[in-house]
């Protein structure tokens, strides 16, 4: 049996132990760089109000949006756990000029109930048609289409319907005076990941000194996310949703009619 010299075989096992120091320190190697280029990004991350501005032109000039989002209320005594209280769904379709639909699905303190509102509108004539639980459908109208669409922000009567971001971000920023066009302090915190999107989290101060963290998607521009603390006295309440919106996309006919 030949075996090799004892000059040869030391370069082998060098060769070998180079290879195997470069194999482990590679995933290390590009863990910091990771890091690096994270928080090299984040330093130059665009303002709160720069990305609120960009939201909102998204928002106000889209053809039609559609979005299912799930949300969620919890209310408790100020300092203790804070339990579910309120969860639900709710599915919005808009055409802009058309129609809008929002449809909520909810369940307060184990019980559950919905409701849903359909705008339509129609040369100059807009109609709002909305039904709540077992109610009987009641109708308005409106001279104003943008108007008529913030109408929907009180389509279940309770504060926890997120439709009142989406209809108030859906019109022109001069007809809204939504909670988020009041925010201010606003600071871009971090870039960081929200299902399959690298969001921009901003928080900002209401008037009333509610908290809002909000993920907006850096690629669309979109909401994947909000968060809103209120302190109510002795209690604290929370809310929680998650959007999953799309901009420019074909809706049927059918998912805009009145139930």
């Amino acid at each position: 049996m030949r075996t090799l010299p004892e000059s040869r075989r030391c370069a082998w096992l060098v060769l070998i132990c180079c290879s195997l120091t470069a194999c482990t320190s590679a995933p290390e190697q590009d863990i910091a760089y990771n890091q690096q280029g994270a928080a090299l990004s984040e330093e130059f991350l665009p303002s709160g109000a720069e990305i609120l501005t960009r939201m909102r032109e998204v928002y106000s000039s889209c053809s039609s949006y559609a979005d299912t989002c799930a949300y969620s209320v919890s209310l408790a005594p100020a300092g203790e756990p804070i339990p579910l209280w309120t969860q639900g769904t709710l599915t919005t379709r808009f055409v802009r000029g058309q129609a809008l639909r929002a449809d909520a699905s909810l369940g307060v303190n184990g019980q559950s109930s919905a409701g849903s509102q359909v705008l339509h509108s129609s040369e100059g004539h807009h109609v709002l048609v909305s039904t709540i639980g077992e109610q009987e459908p009641k109708r308005y109208e409106y001279k104003s289409l943008e108007y008529s669409v913030l109408a929907t922000s009180g389509m279940t009567g309770l504060w926890a319907a997120p439709v009142q971001y989406v209809a108030s971000l859906l019109v022109p920023a001069e007809f809204s005076e939504s909670v988020l066009a009041q925010l201010t302090d606003l600071v871009t915190e971090a870039l960081e990941p929200v299902g399959d999107s690298w969001c921009l989290r901003v928080h900002g101060e209401t008037p009333a000194q509610s908290s809002i963290t909000l993920w907006i998607d850096r690629d669309s521009w979109l909401l994947r996310r909000l968060s809103r603390d209120d302190p109510l006295d002795d209690m604290h309440r929370r809310t929680t949703i998650e959007f999953h919106g799309r901009v420019g996309v074909d809706i049927p006919p059918g998912e805009l009619a009145a139930p």
